[in-house]
């Protein structure tokens, strides 16, 4: 879809734990999988998975300040240089005759809508800001994520609603705020960036192996401003595990018209009890009598993690370079990961006529 709505953001994630591949600096300089460099060794480094959490001594003013400032500088800074270079460094594959693409991300402009009109999707100014490379913490706290049919997950429902509460109430200009949340992937995929170097090349996220990378990181911060938010480092986003027979059902708490969640644009012919068609009807049409939607959404599950995933360029999707037409306009590079199930549960979410 054109535009991305944080509140659903856990439809993409089918994993369990918020988590990215960390390994300590003596191994490994995170700061590496940034540079712009014309070959990058594809030799694997053991990476351990973490979660950063505030440690619990941490609880002075100065250290909360200088927290929620890394929240409101490095999300989007980090976001916008070298993501090209971590999808290379997460699926092994080299780039050794081009450079890896980059945003211009100092030079932000108006985006399009689906309908052609612009639109302005660029993070708050703010003088004297500096791009950071975003470097985790070396000490970090594993964090789970609970699917949201489960007693767990809907516990993190309930605060999760909360936390976009706590979003939409703060002022526009925040850039932890709920639209400029959403803003964030608008610029991404709907033009907001051109290519550093290539003027006239618009950067996109989509259909190439930086769409994982990326959403994959757009939830983890994500998910530490609801942390912030919520003065819970507890806290781990839920996730509609819609490929699990038990939840493949529009959780229910994004149907309550007074929650935080809601949205009159979802599909009022895909609430409970109907089940979701994780194909979308993108790959094949029409279910065999003989099989329920079920079974056909685990098919499909198979086929996509297993069957048509046997590389990391077929999982992750075909080589993004510097100097690349946008991936939407030159063809299809998408993983198998990109077009189902997110594609269609995207698509199945919302109203047939929705703008989005």
């Amino acid at each position: 879809m054109a535009f991305f709505c944080p509140a659903i953001a856990t439809t993409i994630s089918t994993s369990a734990a918020s988590c990215f591949p960390f390994s300590p600096p003596s191994a490994m300089e995170f700061s590496h999988l940034f540079l712009n460099k014309s070959s990058l060794s594809t030799k694997k480094n053991s990476a351990k998975f973490a979660c950063k959490a505030k440690d619990s001594s941490e609880n002075n003013q100065k250290n909360d300040e200088k927290e929620n400032q890394e929240l409101i500088l490095h999300r989007r800074d980090f976001l916008l240089i070298g993501l090209s270079s971590t999808a290379i460094y997460q699926t092994g594959v080299s780039l050794s005759t081009s450079s890896s693409v980059s945003p211009d991300h100092l030079n932000c402009v108006d985006a399009a809508k689906p309908d052609g009109l612009p639109v302005n999707c660029c993070p708050p100014s703010r003088a004297g800001m500096e791009v950071t490379d975003y470097i985790p913490s070396p000490t970090a706290t594993t964090c789970v994520r609970r699917p949201v049919h489960t007693a767990n997950g809907r516990d993190n429902m309930v605060k999760y609603r909360k936390a976009v509460e706590l979003m939409k109430q703060l002022p526009a200009s925040d850039p932890r705020g709920f639209m400029q949340q959403a803003n964030v992937h608008c610029a991404y995929c709907n033009g907001g960036y051109n290519q550093e170097g290539y003027s006239n090349v618009k950067f996109e996220v989509h259909r190439s192996l930086l769409f994982f990378p990326f959403h994959r990181w757009y939830l983890y911060f994500y998910e530490r401003i609801c942390r912030k938010l919520l003065q819970d480092e507890t806290f781990a986003l839920p996730f509609w595990n819609y490929d699990s027979p038990s939840g493949m059902e529009i959780p229910a708490m994004f149907n309550d018209s007074s929650s935080s969640l809601y949205d009159s644009l979802r599909n009022q012919d895909h609430l409970p009890p109907a089940v979701v068609d994780l194909n979308g009807d993108f790959l094949v049409t029409g279910i065999p009598p003989e099989k329920t939607q079920i079974d056909y959404n685990l098919n499909l599950m198979y086929k996509q993690m297993i069957t048509n995933a046997t590389t990391p360029r077929l999982f992750f999707g075909q080589p993004y370079r510097a100097g690349d037409d946008n991936p939407t306009r030159s063809g299809s590079g998408s993983g198998s990961i990109e077009t189902a199930p997110h594609n269609a549960v995207h698509a199945w979410w919302v109203t047939p006529d929705s703008p989005s």
